[in-house]
């Protein structure tokens, strides 16, 4: 034995080899009398430690070979290499009440130790320890299991109502599961909040990454989100909801109690027919089932209407018209089952027609259609109604032709009204062939009533407003007549409108406007301009042209006759007033000149059928003869108070002071009252005229 101070603290029996701590005899009265160690304590902690100063760690080295120390041999599968026990005494005896036990997992090989550790504790009544978690070779953890297939494998044996995992969050925060794949940098974390005061704000949330919100959220009152954390219902998709399709072969001709309960789908295509066939009923009906049936053949399918065949009556089919319904190729009836009546709903329908006189519609084409028991609308005098976005389109009015689009209220005494009231036009007709983008005919014998009549209201805007694309060549607006009426009338009936009643403009080169009366024999005139305004000033003339080129009108004739004028003007006004025929009026600016009226002729450049008369000087223009290129000469008519001729020239006297001058043979018959100016040039002379 060991002693301090006279105090045994160690003691080694030589008989059986053990030592003791704190004990006379170790191993005698233990759980195991075998132990070669034993330190106990009485009243006090016993303590074990173990301490190190080092570079390296403290090890507590468990090693086990089978055979013996001089012939060691390999342990095998299942052999335990070492367990820390824990016991405690009942009263009587020492019992084991945890284990944590090394056991070696699979073959063991050279320089390879496969092992598990197994944790287990003891439960009330029972006396030996039992497993309840262990890691295996590979590092799996199994809790529940001796065989754990994941990182983590929990399992329950399902005789207690004791959770298999608990998450507990002290904080009024959620409780997180966080799942994170690094390799590829992303993560799906699970949130769960319960809140204390209200059971719709507690959730539980799958979430994948960033995304928010969680693609399944399930609130305390039972309510399910897929894509939303505020589901409004108890399942609430924020987004589109697939159903997976099964093929359904079914036969030619009539198929009876169809069975979709072996494979249950929501969504069948059915194949098989090649020619008409029909349903009467399906089996596998629960409340509230949906299924949609498509016709994936290229044959009619007619839905029976409660059929009376085979089929069980709890698997027959209401179409809800009474009728049999018609679904055309490619079309499709949804049905849903109703236990109370034992019957499968038809719910919604596509590309079907009212086989025998059903009301389907296919909105993919039709059928099997007659004109007269199939079509669109009303059958009373209800006004038939299209609408958008719970928005009315367009309303056929009850038992009237009238049709009105964009309102509900038709303008008087029309077919079709079409109204806008935004900025988007009321009508656009778009004619990309060769044919009329609109036509019109009122060519009934009957008709009295204006082809087009427009009524433009607001505060701007065109009536008509045609436009022409630049690559066309063709006529804007072209009308023709074949009666005895007008083809064309205009008229501005406000008389405070300062507008033109037509205004015509061209950005090209051509003429804007160009009027012809193709009647050889016609004696009226091809433009006809009244002005019944009493107003002198220049602007309310019939015809008031401006221009910016060098001529503001210009006329032609080209008639082969004594009569043709290119212009002529008369003025009929009546009473004791001045008219004029023609006036013309030339104000130059930039210290040009102005000239009133203009003419050339080869006979005549002005003439005038009758007195001439002026209120100023009557000069003339002539080249200059030393400079014609650049300079004109200004001559003014002689001016008397009275007419006058004026004949003139030049005579040499003879030897006798004399000469005959010869006048003109018509000289008496347009001359009276002669008078004569002789002017003697080269010397003074007195020259008179001797005879007349």
């Amino acid at each position: 034995m060991f002693k301090t101070n006279n105090l045994e603290v160690v003691r080694y029996t030589s008989s059986n080899g053990k030592v003791g701590i704190g004990t006379f005899t170790p191993g005698i009265g233990t759980t195991y009398p075998n132990a070669k160690f034993e330190m106990a304590s009485d009243g006090v902690v016993a303590h074990m430690l173990t301490r190190s100063v080092s570079a390296t760690a403290v090890y507590h080295i468990f090693q086990r070979a089978k055979g013996s120390f001089a012939a060691a041999t390999a342990v095998t599968a299942n052999d335990e290499l070492g367990a820390l026990q824990f016991a405690g005494y009942d009263g009587s005896s020492y019992y084991t009440g945890a284990q944590v036990t090394a056991v070696v997992d699979s073959t063991v090989n050279v320089s390879s130790m496969p092992s598990r550790l197994v944790f287990s504790t003891t439960q009330g009544g029972f006396g030996t320890p039992l497993e309840r978690m262990r890691i295996d070779r590979n590092g799996r953890v199994g809790i529940g299991t001796t065989t754990p297939t994941a990182r983590l494998d929990v399992r329950h044996d399902g005789s207690s109502t004791i959770p298999q995992l608990r998450l507990v969050e002290n904080a009024a925060d959620s409780v997180r599961v966080f799942f994170e794949n690094t390799a590829v940098g992303k993560f799906w974390q699970q949130n769960v909040y319960l809140d204390a005061l209200q059971d719709s704000l507690s959730m539980f949330r799958i979430k994948y990454g960033t995304f928010h919100p969680g693609y399944l959220n399930i609130t305390g009152n039972g309510k399910t989100g897929l894509r939303t954390d505020n589901p409004r219902s108890y399942l609430d998709i924020n987004g589109d909801l697939g159903f997976r399709s099964a093929p359904l072969t079914l036969s030619n001709g009539t198929n009876s109690n169809i069975n979709i309960e072996t494979a249950k789908y929501s969504y069948y295509r059915v194949t098989g027919p090649s020619t008409a066939f029909s349903l009467t009923g399906f089996n596998g009906g629960t409340d509230g089932r949906l299924v949609r049936i498509y016709n994936a053949t290229t044959q009619a399918m007619t839905v029976v209407n409660n059929s009376g065949l085979s089929t069980p009556a709890t698997n027959r089919i209401l179409t809800g018209t009474g009728l049999d319904l018609v679904v055309n190729a490619g079309g499709a009836v949804t049905m849903q089952f109703n236990s109370i009546d034992g019957r499968w709903i038809v719910v919604n329908t596509n590309n079907t027609v009212g086989g025998g006189g059903g009301s389907g519609w296919g909105l993919t084409g039709n059928a099997a259609t007659s004109a007269a028991t199939n079509y669109l609308g009303t059958t009373d005098n209800v006004d038939f109604i299209i609408k958008t976005s719970a928005t009315e389109r367009m309303r056929f009015i009850g038992n009237t032709s009238q049709i009105v689009i964009n309102n509900a209220t038709p303008s008087a005494a029309s077919i079709l009204s079409v109204f806008s009231t935004t900025a988007d036009d009321a009508l656009v007709l778009n004619a990309n062939g060769t044919g009329r983008g609109l036509l019109i005919n009122t060519a009934g014998t009957n008709t009295a009533g204006d082809g087009i009549e427009i009524q433009k209201g607001g505060t701007g805007g065109a009536g008509i407003d045609l436009v022409m694309n630049a690559t066309n060549p063709g006529i804007g607006i072209t009308a023709t007549h074949s009666g005895t009426g007008r083809v064309a009338n205009f008229a501005q009936l406000n008389n405070a409108s300062g507008t033109q009643a037509v205004s015509i403009s061209h950005a090209g080169p051509g003429i804007v406007l160009q009027t012809q009366n193709a009647l050889a024999t016609s004696n009226v005139p091809v433009i006809n301009v009244s002005q019944v305004s009493t107003q002198t000033s220049a602007t309310a003339a019939s015809v008031y042209a401006t221009s910016s080129s060098s001529t503001g009108g210009y006329f032609t004739a080209n008639k082969a006759s004594n009569a043709t004028r290119a212009l002529q003007g008369i003025s009929n006004a009546s009473g004791a007033f001045d008219v004029i025929g023609v006036y013309g009026e030339a104000a130059a600016v930039n210290a040009g000149f102005g000239y009133g009226v203009v003419g050339t002729g080869n006979n005549f450049g002005l003439y005038a059928n009758g007195d001439v008369g002026a209120s100023g000087l009557k000069p003339f223009y002539i080249d200059h003869p030393l400079d014609p290129a650049n300079k004109t000469l200004r001559h003014y008519s002689s001016e008397s108070d009275e007419p006058l001729n004026f004949y003139r020239g030049n005579v040499v006297l003879d030897a006798n002071g004399e000469s005959i001058i010869q006048l003109p043979s018509y000289f008496h018959a347009v001359n009276i009252d002669f008078s004569y100016v002789l002017t003697p040039v080269g010397a003074p002379e007195i020259v008179y005229v001797k005879k007349r």
